[in-house]
């Protein structure tokens, strides 16, 4: 479908790719391995795995009318891994 057939209908295509965040995925591995939490923290420039409250945020914000000039995307929330 092209672009010119989303905007009209007002579909905003976009994709929120988070980083390793502290929640319960894949058993909770980020949030209670603290091992692993270190080795995210010396890889990202924020220096720490990523929490929920950020990727809520970005959540948010992106079906939002604040973002409509925002389309077609996919957003990385990683905090800067590997950069």
């Amino acid at each position: 479908m092209s672009q010119q057939r989303l905007g009209p209908r007002k579909i905003r295509v976009k994709v929120l790719a988070p980083g390793a965040i502290e929640t319960d995925f894949s058993v909770g591995a980020m949030r209670d391995n603290p091992e692993m939490n270190r080795y995210v923290a010396l890889q990202t420039a924020l220096g720490r795995a990523g929490l929920p409250a950020g990727i809520d945020a970005a959540t948010a914000l992106l079906p939002s009318d604040s973002a409509a000039w925002i389309m077609p995307q996919r957003i990385e929330a990683f905090g800067g891994m590997f950069i």
